[in-house]
């Protein structure tokens, strides 16, 4: 399958399914192949040293390599079929977990997105955030907003305000601590507890191998040093790993947090926009497909005040 069919091939997987679906299995799929990319680097190095190994015995003249050779490949798919069961049901949990941290980034803007909708439809509905979806400048600036379109709309009239100056000094994007510390917890303790299970199961495998070795070697005193030595060298190199491994969970999070800050900006900032007076600012998200239809929702919504607000000056 060449690079065109099999472009062709996603968009047609892609096309029935919605953005925020979408938004949702390619946030699992990041989560998982962070894990997944260790385990094939680990697995790599075991493939390496095992062949390493081999060639020491065969350079040395110790034992047949081609029957210890077959030793090994079997030992080795015993250890990888007894922990199979495990490796699925940790990918699985890692899945649902990243499907879990994509709700949570999506959930500010849903819950926007439905209050606006229902209050272009002539509804009166309330807007409250709960604590796992709390993104401080956004969730604060939309109250404040939202009551005050609200009391507009009562009273027939809209006049642009001052904003207050908690809010005018901000022009880029901030970080949601309190947000991003939710999803990194919960990010981190699955990382973590994923990442023990990959250590001691390539720990296993490796010193397994090991112990097939030195006893095919029968205590020949130059073989017992060389992998003594390659043992300290590989439970550093897979350490290594491991911290490489919980550094890039880190910053999956903050890739993750970069997915809610720059759209709440553009969001806080619109609305901003529109209290002082210019009422023809919409919000354009480049790039946040998952976000869409919240925020053709939300532009309505503006649309909606806009239209009122005109009529209501016409009427005085």
């Amino acid at each position: 399958m060449n690079k065109k069919n099999w472009g062709m091939w996603i968009t047609q997987i892609q096309k029935p399914l919605k953005d925020d679906t979408l938004f949702k299995v390619y946030t699992s799929l990041k989560i998982i192949s962070i894990p997944l990319m260790t385990l094939g680097i680990l697995a790599s190095m075991l493939w390496i040293i095992l062949s390493l190994n081999l060639v020491f015995f065969s350079a040395n003249g110790f034992v047949q390599v081609s029957g210890l050779e077959d030793t090994f490949y079997e030992h080795l798919s015993q250890i990888l079929f007894s922990n199979l069961k495990w490796g699925l049901l940790a990918l699985a949990i890692m899945a649902i977990l990243g499907w879990y941290v994509s709700i949570l980034i999506l959930r500010p803007f849903k819950l926007i997105g439905e209050y606006c909708d229902q209050v272009s439809k002539g509804e009166k509905p309330e807007y409250n955030q709960d604590l796992f979806t709390d993104v401080r400048l956004l969730t604060s600036f939309c109250d404040y907003f939202f009551n005050y379109m609200e009391n507009a709309l009562k009273n027939s009239s809209f006049t642009p305000m001052d904003i207050l100056k908690k809010y005018q000094k901000i022009h880029a994007p901030v970080f949601e601590k309190l947000f991003f510390i939710q999803f990194f917890l919960l990010i981190l303790g699955a990382s973590v507890a994923v990442g023990v299970g990959i250590y001691y199961l390539t720990v296993e495998v490796y010193m397994d191998l090991i112990t097939l070795s030195i006893q095919a070697l029968k205590s020949e005193p130059v073989g017992m040093y060389f992998f003594s030595e390659q043992k300290e060298i590989f439970l550093q190199i897979v350490s290594i790993v491991m911290v490489i491994y919980l550094i890039l969970n880190f910053f999956l999070c903050m890739h993750f947090h970069t997915l809610i800050s720059g759209p709440a900006f553009a969001v806080f900032s619109t609305m901003r926009a529109f209290l002082k007076g210019n009422f023809d600012s919409r919000i354009h998200v480049i790039g946040s497909r998952y976000l869409r239809d919240y925020i053709i929702k939300i532009n309505k919504y503006l649309d909606y005040i806009q239209k009122n607000v005109e009529i209501h000056k016409c009427k005085e």
